[in-house]
């Protein structure tokens, strides 16, 4: 986050990114959320949808399993932690 001389404030796109996942998590309305953190509504807003309109991130991580030659005959778990600790869980 950069502060300005003229007092507004200017953050990052993967500040943005926080903080909708945050709002996201709080169960708060929008409204509530800005007034509680200090944003302006339409900031929010229009941020949600530029991130929306530029689609998925590009910073993906292929998950392969062992192949079957290489593991025992009983099925394989993976298990990913996400940044905000949403934990998922593949087995096969």
């Amino acid at each position: 986050m950069q502060a300005l001389s003229n007092g507004r404030v200017r953050r990052t796109e993967e500040e943005w990114r926080e903080l909708i996942a945050r709002f996201r998590k709080s169960g708060l309305g929008a409204r509530e959320y800005c007034r509680k953190e200090r944003l302006k509504l339409s900031s929010l807003q229009r941020w949600q949808a530029r991130l929306k309109d530029l689609g998925v991130r590009q910073d993906f991580v292929t998950v392969v399993p062992p192949s079957a030659s290489t593991r025992p005959s009983h099925a394989w778990t993976v298990e990913v932690t996400l940044p905000d600790g949403t934990r998922l869980r593949f087995q096969g």
